[in-house]
């Protein structure tokens, strides 16, 4: 579990790109450090990911980003420099792991791999087409795995200076709703909106789980079960393969503050009692959901530690980090600096 809490936020940082130029076998590392060469292709992934973050920031969507201002400077400036500010953040995140001996076990790098290769599958072609190799794709990865590590050394239970248990607890239960749901699309297969009469039902599909559920003597649990059950039949399944049902089964946790979400749907769980049930119809999906205490197990905090402890002390580590990367020196290979730009990036 500590395995997957630490790599929950690592290994979706990459993302597609074509450059126009080709690469000499002197642009193939973009700078040195303590000797060692560092590919290019780690270089060009985080200059992708500030084009991506500039995508974001520009005033006008309709118009090419780089003829656009950011923070008051040019757009391919802005990436160029956030693309530097990666690379040395990358270089001191590796040596100081280095430094205080933390290295990523053959366990913990078996199963990155795992997860790197099952993204690889779907993006290889591109990556190798444009000069990006396997390993400058895991390496950002592992990258941030250091980074996690780093900051379990730091904050964890056994670390320099660890979050009290206390803090924490208190931290999860006033920053997350525990709920338990089902939740009905309005949408069709293909992502768009279902006709009128397609949304009445599961409107009233949605009222009639609502109707059992808030019966006298009813358990949540096992009228969510019999949906599923239900559901499963409809689409001509064999209904006892639908998972059996425990304590946990449809329990979920939702930051107070989060962008999955639909505004309204957070606001109306916030105005909701402990055990009350609502329909909540908001954005394409309606959801039958009820509130439950979090203040009930306060084992319930332990698969959301990590998260927790990020909310609490990451602004400080992340400022940390900075400080690393803003005494760490970097030699560019001069050729590739030159060569590898944002106008050569294409999407």
């Amino acid at each position: 579990m500590k395995l997957k809490k630490l790599t929950a936020s690592v290994l979706a940082v990459l993302m597609v790109l074509s450059l126009s130029a080709c690469a000499s076998k002197n642009v193939k590392w973009i700078a040195t450090d303590n000797g060692k060469q560092i590919p290019s292709g780690i270089y060009l992934t985080y200059m992708l990911n500030a084009y991506s973050q500039a995508m974001g920031k520009i005033a006008d969507k309709d118009k090419n980003v780089l003829k656009q201002d950011i923070e008051g400077v040019p757009a391919a400036e802005w990436i160029q420099n956030k693309a530097d500010e990666s690379l040395k953040r990358h270089i001191a995140i590796e040596n100081k792991a280095a430094e205080q001996g933390i290295t990523i076990s053959d366990v913990e790098r078996s199963y990155i791999d795992q997860q790197i290769q099952y993204q690889w599958q779907f993006m290889s072609a591109m990556y190798e087409k444009n000069g990006i190799s396997y390993d400058s794709y895991a390496a950002v990865s592992q990258n941030a795995y250091l980074e996690n590590m780093l900051f379990e050394a730091q904050y964890g239970a056994k670390g320099k200076t660890p979050i009290p248990d206390a803090d924490i607890l208190k931290a999860f239960q006033e920053g997350y709703y525990k709920t338990m749901y089902v939740s009905m699309s309005l949408l069709d297969n293909e992502g768009k909106e279902k006709d009128e009469e397609a949304q009445k039902k599961v409107v009233e599909k949605a009222d009639e789980v609502y109707a059992k559920a808030t019966a006298e003597g009813a358990n949540y649990s096992d009228v969510i079960l019999a949906y599923e059950k239900e559901q499963a039949k409809a689409k001509g399944e064999d209904e006892s393969t639908v998972h059996e049902h425990n304590e946990s089964s449809h329990v979920s946790f939702i930051p107070k503050e989060s962008e999955g979400y639909d505004a309204e749907f957070l606001k109306q769980v916030g105005e909701m009692k402990n055990d009350e049930i609502r329909v909540i119809n908001t954005g394409n999906t309606v959801y039958v959901l009820k509130k439950l205490d979090i203040t009930q197990n306060p084992l319930d905090v332990e698969n959301y530690r990590t998260a927790v402890m990020k909310k609490l002390k990451g602004d400080e580590y992340n400022k940390t980090i900075l400080e690393w990367a803003d005494a760490t020196t970097v030699e560019y290979n001069a050729e590739a600096k030159n060569l590898y730009t944002p106008s050569k990036l294409k999407f």
